[in-house]
């Protein structure tokens, strides 16, 4: 369904109870009418409510109506389903675990909701609640009639009502579908959050969400721009129903299954499940425009069910829709479904047959001949949550292009109007069907029983060498080496095609790779950054076990088939192809640490904006740059860390009995967790609580010395130290005789207790002969490599060598999931790395005494026969020597040393690198404006955080927001206090003592 978590416009809503008037026994209401009188209906102040100290329970919220008026909108039948409050109201929330707790804390600021709001709309489907606030005393709403009004107005044409796919889940209930029952929304103008939504949807496996939809701020001439381009779009059959309004993101501030009486998750339900699909399409014209029918086999899950409802991408357009015995059925399109009534109800287990036909244009045509699809699966409608199925399709197309997708062709030939056509079958379960169509250069090869045929397009062809052998070479090689991992490829034939997207991917029997990730970029590519193209294909090969064979439960379970998928890439960059830590830096997970670590705007690190299982919720209004560090790398890099644990060939031994355990099943987050432990026979509790449900990236700084053992054995011992890292909260404070201050509350994101790290430890040694004093100039230098286990807060170590050693790594390669700072090597940035762990924990003098070590420390120490392994030391150094300036100035800001913090921050500001200013900016002018704001300068603090934060060239900072609004309400800028206060709540901001608007 459209708010399915693992859809892309899910994410925000909760729950209640509600019910329709339901039509008469035997009566077909017509669907138009029906959904008109949902769309239209309009406010009743006659029937207006008195709803002081009602209260309601629902899953983990209460609403309380404190006092005022709850208006209804006139009945769409017997009963009314949209209800306006205006008063005081308040709603608690508890979250249900501590992922969803620390998503509430991410978007709101606290770990729980309780959040006063004078006005809401709520929809209502339970005939029972509904009767209550009917019996409720009656009152005269009088000007409060006018308000009601436009709230509802403002509720029917807001985005997130179409985007909710609200109209059909009343439109559910009053034709007497048990999923429309015990819906409930309720959008609420909170005074401390704003707008935001809690809705219970039974047809969402999770039926609980909250969040809110957030609209990019856009000045009119931009406005402008993003109309005419959508306007542009949807002339080309993009986009189709979308209003600029609808532009932005969804915020899931939380999502959970309803409980049962014992406590246990009860899931909502899709109502039915996939079995199998029968697609029939024609293709026609320059711009492929679709003609289609889809029949769908479905299986019932619910009892009574007298409606279907469909995932139908929104610019594809229904015309009609039968059962299995022909007849017309009467249906409703929403913006990204369509449900249709049935004739009769049907029983749970029973089967059905829906047969929709539908008209779109799912192509992009780039240039004459080469065509892409816009989404490989939204080309047609989808059934059930899990939507595994097999797959008779048959496909008309131009004769002047050729077609390669998924299954293997039973049929073909040329039909009267001289178009081509194909009858397709995939016969093993699948979680779709895709084609591509172009005009392609074709090769075959073969791979053990697979028959491997590549096609390239004409773009691809023109590219410099021979791609399509290339591509050719590197699938049969991948295929072959994960068959001996995971057990055999289900099919006989796996067909592959370059397409001109930005991503590839992986669907059963048909890969598709972005044409830019399969071009040879020789050395091109570190510079520019992009992946080597065997692992980008390698992924995709792997997807055919994982994803395919081994399919996940929900968007929480996705993580298992990229993080793998990944993980199994960098298997075969490793043992396939030779890759050391430098050719790494180009494999599957390069960049992984600096990815998660880059910073948003309240300064956390892209990594803490939530675990793994999160999947898609990790695109947010916060940062569209999350989901792929988290999911992909920071997935792949726990799994190899595992692998680490267990031994590397131990581990994908296990792997390969958990693809043969699950034989083509979807299995859950739990489930994968599970088999490891039977499997593996290891206890792996602390994983899932670290890396797999929490975030945090451990900090460890380690230290090394040598001492002779006997004249030809040595010992390196040393003692690493975990840190966790933190996350900050920001209060507003009076101060005495001032203005407000804003002060910041560190928070660990981690319990490093229980983190155990299994780390590589890399020791250099010269060997032929060579002293530390006088180095032959024939000596060799060579790595020792071994692995140590960290586990808590503090772990010592112990290696014994043959040869002396001279230096010592820890994860050399940057492969384990911490950072690591070396005293000896890096001791300027272990020391500021010290500096702020002792600050967040409110150690300041010991912080001050870190942070001034580490600016008379060298930025690297290296012995001298291993000079050279150091980097850009300057710039480091420049780096670091800014950002333990900008420390040591909050430091004294917060400990009334205002003249020390002045000095710092000049000083700071002159390190920063010219190109890194952008990155340093939003800290700076917090920093800056919290001085001028403590010396008194209220104007020049105000001037300076306008600018910085709503001039042409903005930053954003959370703490500026905080501090703008100070400055604005001591200058008595009302309008920029507004604005700044409302930023300033949205970024979880405690204002303390300031009166908001």
């Amino acid at each position: 369904m459209t708010i399915r978590p693992h859809t892309a416009l899910l994410g925000l809503l909760f729950a209640f109870w509600a019910a329709l008037c339901t039509a008469a026994p035997g009566e077909s209401p017509d669907p138009a009418a029906l959904i008109e009188q949902i769309r239209t209906t309009a406010i009743d102040p006659g029937a207006a409510v008195r709803v002081d100290g009602f209260r309601f329970r629902s899953g983990p919220a209460t609403v309380h109506f404190e006092t005022g008026v709850l208006v209804p909108a006139r009945p769409v039948g017997e009963r009314p389903v949209e209800f306006v409050f205006v008063g005081s109201g308040r709603i608690a929330v508890e979250p249900p675990d501590d992922v969803e707790a620390g998503q509430l804390e991410l978007f709101t600021g606290a770990r729980q909701i309780d959040e006063s709001f004078d006005a809401a709309v709520f929809v209502i489907a339970l005939d029972s609640a509904v009767d209550a606030l009917r019996e409720l005393p009656p009152v005269d709403v009088g000007t409060l009639g006018a308000r009601a009004s436009a709230l509802l107005d403002q509720w029917r044409s807001g985005p997130e009502r179409r985007f909710l796919d609200v109209e059909s889940r009343l439109f559910i209930d009053a034709v007497g579908g048990p999923l429309g029952a015990n819906y409930f929304c309720g959008f609420f103008e909170g005074l401390r959050l704003g707008s935001f939504l809690f809705v219970v949807d039974p047809l969402a496996d999770e039926q609980v969400t909250m969040g809110r939809f957030v609209q990019p701020e856009l000045s009119d001439r931009e406005r402008r721009q993003l109309g005419k381009r959508l306007q542009r779009s949807q002339k080309q059959g993009k986009l189709i129903g979308l209003e600029l309004t609808d532009v932005g993101m969804w915020d899931t501030w939380m999502s959970a299954p309803l409980r049962g009486s014992d406590g246990e998750p009860t899931p909502g339900s899709s109502g039915v499940e996939s079995v199998h699909y029968r697609l029939d399409c024609s293709l026609d014209g320059k711009e492929l425009a679709l003609d289609a029918t889809a029949r769908i086999d479905l299986t019932v899950l619910v009892d009574g069910l007298n409606t279907v409802t469909l995932d139908m991408n929104s610019d594809l357009v229904p015309t009609e829709v039968r059962d299995d015995d022909g007849r017309a059925l009467a249906f409703v399109r929403t913006r990204g479904e369509l449900t249709a009534v049935l004739p009769s109800s049907l029983a749970s287990g029973s089967t059905t047959t829906i047969e929709v036909r539908y008209t779109g244009r799912p192509f992009e045509r780039l240039s004459p001949g080469t065509y892409a699809q816009r989404s490989a699966l939204n080309w047609y409608p989808h059934a059930g949550s899990l939507d595994r199925a097999t797959y008779d399709v048959t496909i008309r197309w131009p004769d002047s292009y050729d077609l390669v997708g998924s299954g293997r062709v039973v049929e073909s030939g040329t039909d009267d109007g001289g178009r081509k056509w194909q009858r397709r079958r995939l016969d093993t379960r699948a979680l779709g069907f895709s084609f591509e169509v172009g005009q392609y250069e074709v090769v075959s090869g073969r791979q053990g029983h697979v028959e491997v045929r590549v096609a390239v397009d004409r773009a691809a062809q023109e590219a410099p060498g021979d791609i399509a052998r290339d591509v050719l070479q590197t699938v049969q090689d991948a295929l072959g080496y994960f068959e001996e991992i995971f057990g055999p490829y289900p099919l006989d034939e796996l067909v592959v095609v370059n397409a001109p997207r930005d991503h590839s991917q992986g669907l059963l029997g048909f890969l598709t790779l972005s044409t830019l990730a399969i071009q040879d970029w020789a050395e091109w590519g570190a510079i520019l950054g992009f992946e080597d193209r065997r692992t980008v294909i390698a992924h995709e090969v792997a997807h055919q076990w994982w994803g395919n064979l081994v399919g996940w439960r929900s968007y929480r379970d996705q993580w298992i088939s990229e993080a793998t998928a990944t993980y199994s890439a960098l298997l075969y960059a490793r043992n396939r192809l030779g890759f050391g830590p430098a050719e790494l830096r180009v494999g599957p997970t390069k960049g992984w640490q600096s990815a998660l670590l880059r910073p948003l705007p309240d300064g956390r690190p892209v990594e803490s904006v939530g675990p793994v299982v999160l999947g898609n919720r990790l695109f947010s209004s916060l940062t569209m740059a999350a989901y792929y560090p988290i999911v992909y790398k920071k997935g792949a890099v726990v799994l190899d860390m595992l692998a680490r644990l267990y031994g590397e060939q131990v581990f994908l031994e296990i792997l390969g009995r958990l693809v043969q355990a699950v034989a083509d099943r979807s299995i859950s987050t739990e489930d994968f967790l599970l088999l490891l432990e039977r499997i593996g026979g290891t206890d792996l509790d602390w994983f899932g609580d670290q890396y797999v449900y929490g975030t945090g990236l451990p900090e460890i700084e380690y230290d090394y010395r040598f001492e002779p053992l006997s004249d030809d054995r040595w010992v390196v011992n040393g003692i690493a130290l975990q840190r966790a890292p933190y996350v900050y909260s920001y209060r507003v404070e009076p101060r005495p005789g001032g203005t407000p201050d804003l002060r910041r509350e560190a928070t660990e994101r981690m319990d490093v207790s229980e983190s155990v790290l299994v780390v590589p430890i890399d020791v250099g040694v010269i060997v032929q002969g060579a002293t530390r004093e006088s180095p032959a100039a024939d000596a060799s230098r060579v790595i020792v490599s071994g692995r140590v286990v960290l586990q808590g807060e503090e772990s010592e170590y112990r290696l014994e060598l043959e040869h002396e050693p001279e230096i010592v790594w820890f994860d050399h390669g940057g492969e384990v999931f911490g950072r690591f700072f070396c005293t000896q090597r890096r001791p300027r940035r272990a020391a500021y790395q010290r500096g702020l762990a002792l600050a967040a924990g409110g150690q300041l003098e010991e912080a001050e005494g870190a942070f001034l070590d580490a600016l008379a420390a060298p930025v690297a120490v290296y012995p001298e026969a291993w000079q050279g392994l150091e980097g850009d030391v300057e710039y480091e150094g420049e780096l670091v020597d800014a950002a333990t300036r900008m420390a040591l100035a909050r430091l004294y800001l917060d400990t009334d040393r205002p003249a020390d913090a002045e000095a710092q921050l000049r000083r700071a500001s002159a390190a920063i690198p010219s190109t890194d200013r952008r990155r340093f900016e939003g800290e700076l002018l917090a920093l800056e404006a919290r001085l001028l704001l403590e010396q008194g300068k209220v104007s020049a603090a105000l001037k300076a955080l306008r600018r910085g934060l709503l001039g042409s060239r903005s930053a954003d900072s959370i703490e500026g927001w905080g501090l703008l609004a100070i400055a604005a309400d001591a200058a008595g800028q009302r309008d920029t206090y507004q604005t700044a206060c409302r930023r300033a709540l949205e970024r979880g901001i405690d204002l303390g003592p300031l009166q908001c608007p």
